[in-house]
């Protein structure tokens, strides 16, 4: 059995988050960072510019960086635009991208993504810190079927979705909101998330499997499109909390 515990006083440097939309993910984060007392620094590609919010802990700052288009293929022809962001962002709040943790956080869209671009990023993107070509650090980590997947089961609500429409609409009528989110929240959508994967790949989790995550990633991908053509269902899942997990701000404790 897998206990979690948060390490509040935890510096984890700079960190990046490439995140697919303009709005649900940045509100997201800089929700869950604040619960935990960290800087975050959201930037707006409408105007060039961040919104920084001051947190406890001055030695760490965290990054939200909005992709410049919502499709996971469209990657790696954006490298213009991040590297202008880039140096708005180190003019402005002194980002340092090559010593930074770097997570890419999508969502498995059916309508815009499909396996065939997705499991090359996770085969690339599997380690926050490092790249298997040295190209490019980060670790991917997308959510099934959308971000909203983090605010069911943060709620403690595992209900089965099939498409991000659909999830936007539960959330709404559930009233699930982001504002409501809390430390123990935080610590509930992490647990949900280690015991879907272990469901989901029959593996057991361990925070040192992020070091090298392509292999599981892949599985997650694969059992949850087989599950959609069966089902037209996922299990609800978003991979968010891996992230808090690598960064060693939440800890699991074999008990």
């Amino acid at each position: 059995m897998t206990d979690l515990i948060f390490n509040r006083d935890k510096s984890i440097g700079q960190v990046i988050y490439i995140v697919e939309g303009d709005k649900t993910e940045h509100l997201l984060l800089r929700r869950v960072f604040s619960i935990l007392g960290y800087s975050v620094v959201s930037y707006n590609k409408n105007n060039d510019s961040g919104i920084y919010l001051q947190g406890r802990n001055k030695y760490s700052r965290v990054f939200i960086i909005s992709a410049a288009h919502p499709s996971i293929v469209s990657l790696n022809s954006d490298k213009e635009y991040f590297d202008r962001v880039y140096r708005i962002l180190t003019e402005e709040f002194a980002l340092d991208p090559e010593n930074s943790a770097v997570f890419y956080l999508f969502d498995r869209d059916r309508q815009s993504n499909r396996p065939k671009h997705i499991i090359p990023e996770l085969e690339k993107k599997c380690n926050s810190r490092t790249s298997s070509d040295f190209d490019v650090n980060g670790l991917f980590l997308l959510s099934y079927p959308s971000i909203e997947a983090y605010l069911s089961t943060a709620n403690y609500d595992n209900t089965e979705l099939g498409s991000g429409a659909s999830a936007k609409r539960y959330i709404e009528e559930l009233g699930y909101s982001i504002n409501d989110l809390d430390a123990n929240r935080v610590l509930e959508a992490a647990a949900s998330m280690i015991s879907a994967i272990e469901n989901i790949t029959g593996i057991h989790f361990d925070a040192e499997q992020l070091d090298h995550f392509a292999e599981i990633n892949k599985a997650i991908l694969l059992s949850q499109d087989a599950k959609w053509a069966r089902d037209h269902r996922y299990v609800t899942l978003s991979l968010l909390s891996a992230s808090l997990i690598d960064l060693g701000i939440i800890e699991c404790v074999d008990s």
